[in-house]
């Protein structure tokens, strides 16, 4: 759950929904095809691409996970007694709350939306366009948030520290 939410960039309600026969993997990436978009006026799909090139234990993980993945969600729901897997249904958004909170009480799922767009500045240096066009955000605002973080933290490492805001 906790690397399904980090790797995707997806809001909980998008990740929910996401099924199994959506996936496909090979050397290069994950791909994920339409997975779903909320917050739109049209929700419309999207293609993730994970790379792998710069793979390391947590997407493995996540690799690994999807690989052996089941059930028709990948955040499928269980049954409140037993714990027993449904195959057919997917976990709910307050689940996915709680089980998050379960591993660290600070941790909010919307925050790993926001580690997967660090992440993909950092690692891959996407600039504000890349990232509306891999979160499917309408306005270039709200990429421009990460990037303007990104530049502090940088004018930081450089010794920077009055580092003018963006207009």
């Amino acid at each position: 759950m906790f690397l399904t939410l980090l790797f995707t960039g997806c809001r909980v309600s998008e990740a929910i929904k996401l099924r199994r026969d959506q996936v496909a993997i090979n050397d290069q990436a994950v791909y994920i095809f339409d997975a779903p978009v909320l917050k739109q006026r049209k929700e419309k799909p999207r293609i993730i691409q994970i790379p792998r090139t710069n793979e390391h234990k947590l997407l493995t993980d996540f690799v690994n996970i999807l690989l052996s993945c089941n059930t028709v969600y990948l955040l499928p729901a269980h049954q409140k007694m037993t714990g027993e897997v449904l195959p057919l249904k997917h976990t709910t958004r307050s689940t996915v709350y709680r089980k998050i909170r379960e591993i660290d009480n600070s941790l909010f799922p919307h925050k790993m939306r926001s580690w997967c767009a660090g992440m993909l500045v950092e690692e891959y240096a996407l600039n504000v366009f890349d990232l509306q066009a891999w979160f499917s955000w309408v306005s270039v605002d709200t990429p421009a948030f990460y990037a303007q973080t990104k530049e502090k933290e940088l004018a930081k490492k450089m010794g920077i520290t009055d580092a003018p805001k963006l207009l």
